[in-house]
């Protein structure tokens, strides 16, 4: 049986409803894993003018199975990467100056429900939507921390290792017995760091933002439709 499912953008604080969904789930996945402080699960972005979520719907029951938030660098509102590891490689406060001329900000909050484990949605097609929209909404370069799970699929998306930070780029993060990377895509136009097949796919959603795709994973099949 294929699993219907809508993938959407919007601003975060244009609707209270689907934020407050997207940040409640977020919420109970750090719990499961016994993660309970964690920066980018703070609500200081909640009226930000910058901040974007892409969040992944249930068409049968409208149920939010997986969310991503975009976060825009400003000057009144530090990245979670900054209150995640500034503490710890204060040359991260340099780099984000260095690249907010032309528009940085971060990848972050990326969660996906159990229901729809193995199937990709957090790990690849919300990766590829959020960096779809990326040019759009005012990001030339795109940092992000990710777990070692997580950390190829990061590289098939074009992220690469910041070395400058931590070291050789790794952090323990959220705990001590947890390793964060920090990544960056510096220049997300060309995307010249990505894996083929998904840096086409990323193209195809900056060319078509309403487009339905049909996909297959090793838990079943998808229908995806895009509202980008």
């Amino acid at each position: 049986m294929q699993l219907e499912l809508t993938m959407k953008a919007f601003r975060a604080k244009t609707n209270l409803t689907l934020r407050d969904k997207y940040h409640h789930g977020l919420e109970q996945v750090l719990l499961h894993y016994g993660v309970t402080k964690v920066t980018s699960q703070s609500r200081d972005w909640f009226d930000s003018e910058n901040t974007w979520l892409v969040l992944v719907e249930s068409n049968e029951d409208g149920q939010i199975l997986g969310g991503a938030r975009m976060q825009l660098a400003e000057d009144n509102l530090p990245l979670p990467m900054e209150k995640a590891i500034g503490f710890k490689d204060a040359r991260i406060y340099e780099i984000i100056n260095e690249y907010k001329k032309n528009g940085v900000g971060e990848f972050c909050g990326l969660w996906n429900s159990r229901k729809v484990a193995g199937m990709g949605l957090g790990s690849m097609y919300l990766g590829e939507a959020c960096i779809s929209i990326a040019p759009k909404i005012g990001f030339n370069t795109v940092l992000g921390l990710c777990a070692p799970s997580t950390k190829q699929n990061s590289f098939k998306l074009g992220f690469q290792i910041d070395n400058r930070l931590g070291l050789q780029g790794e952090f323990n993060y959220p705990k001590e017995n947890l390793v964060a990377t920090a990544l960056f895509i510096e220049d997300i136009h060309t995307l010249a760091t990505a894996d083929e097949t998904s840096r086409k796919h990323i193209f195809q959603l900056r060319a078509f933002p309403e487009l339905i795709t049909d996909e297959s994973t090793k838990r079943g099949d998808l229908k995806l439709f895009y509202h980008l």
